[in-house]
């Protein structure tokens, strides 16, 4: 197995803003909140390009590791599905669904400011891809 991990560049956009801020995961809240509390629901959006050297019979999982917020998962624009902060790990089978040029959506559902998380901990930890060859 091999993994890429996909720690940045992220681009943070809050709502009514189109302008992206740019963050490299994993983000501790402090850094999210360094410009004021953070409206919800808030996108994380990262672009990656196919893996090289990638075999008809290779296996492609996205691996999301311990959320600490809520969140839904897309990838270029399908729904993959939704991650609670109880959740320690959470793959998706993606090989038929990329591309050459890929987008990967995580909506934040941002908790209330008395049941935030401490802020030296990560809304979403590590993020990657997983080549299985098979």
């Amino acid at each position: 197995m091999h993994s890429i991990r996909l720690r940045g560049p992220w681009e943070l956009y809050l709502p009514g803003n189109e302008v992206p801020r740019r963050v490299v995961m994993p983000a501790t809240w402090q850094t999210l909140l360094a410009d004021g509390p953070l409206p919800s629901p808030t996108r994380l959006l990262r672009r990656f390009g196919l893996p090289t050297g990638i075999t008809p019979t290779d296996r492609l999982h996205l691996v999301i590791e311990s959320a600490a917020a809520a969140c839904q998962v897309e990838l270029n624009g399908q729904m993959l599905g939704n991650i609670e902060p109880s959740q320690q790990s959470s793959s998706w089978q993606v090989t038929k669904l990329l591309l050459a040029r890929n987008e990967l959506v995580l909506v934040l559902e941002i908790p209330p400011r008395e049941f935030a998380p401490p802020e030296s901990s990560c809304p979403v930890n590590d993020v990657r891809l997983e080549i299985v060859a098979v």
